[in-house]
């Protein structure tokens, strides 16, 4: 199959914070020195995103935690003046490892998984939290998850939408029934989004 990789670094316009720097390494001296705009990049990844959003392709997403990465892209076309995206499918490695193991103990963050579902010589490596790393392993756990699960291997890719934003809702309606019942102390106000492909 053809594979075609485009990756960049964006310089968002604004200073980046520490806490960001400390995990994916850029400070807002390389984003600024080496950075594409932001409103280019969006209009670009955007544009990307609709081709294969289109109907007549209807070509998933995939992501671990879409509804982030759906934020992100949302509110940047937003500043920059952008259409908003209407909402095509998606594939979420992490909703699926909650809904098909979701009693299994431990963390759930994208290096959790490749080290559950992936053979052990399999690497992040240097550029973890890097895009192309990320998409490369986040794609590698997918094809882990439905050799795996069988139920998955049954849906048809509109039944997965279904099925996804199901069980990311139910789970986080448990988990805002735990804060405002559970928690010590409890937080009787505590909302918890549910929505799933966008927040």
């Amino acid at each position: 199959t053809a594979e075609t990789v485009w990756s960049s670094i964006v310089d968002p316009g604004v200073d980046i914070p520490e806490g960001a720097t400390a995990i994916h390494g850029i400070t807002t001296a390389v984003a600024r020195e080496q950075g594409l705009p932001a409103g280019q990049v969006i209009a670009e990844l955007s544009a990307v995103i609709r081709l294969v959003w289109d109907e007549d392709l209807a070509v998933p997403i995939l992501a671990m935690n879409v509804p982030y990465d759906l934020i992100v892209v949302q509110r940047e076309l937003a500043r920059h003046g952008g259409k908003e995206l209407d909402v095509g499918p998606c594939l979420d490695p992490y909703v699926i490892d909650r809904a098909c193991d979701p009693w299994r103990k431990g963390k759930r963050r994208l290096a959790n998984l490749t080290a559950h579902y992936l053979p052990k010589d399999f690497q992040l490596g240097d550029d973890a939290h890097g895009a192309e790393a990320d998409a490369i392993a986040a794609g590698r756990v997918l094809y882990a998850q439905v050799a795996r699960y069988a139920k998955l291997r049954a849906m048809t890719l509109d039944q997965m939408q279904v099925w996804q934003a199901r069980e990311h809702a139910a789970r986080q309606a448990s988990y805002q029934r735990y804060l405002r019942e559970k928690k010590v102390p409890p937080e009787p106000g505590a909302v918890v989004d549910g929505h799933w492909p966008v927040r």
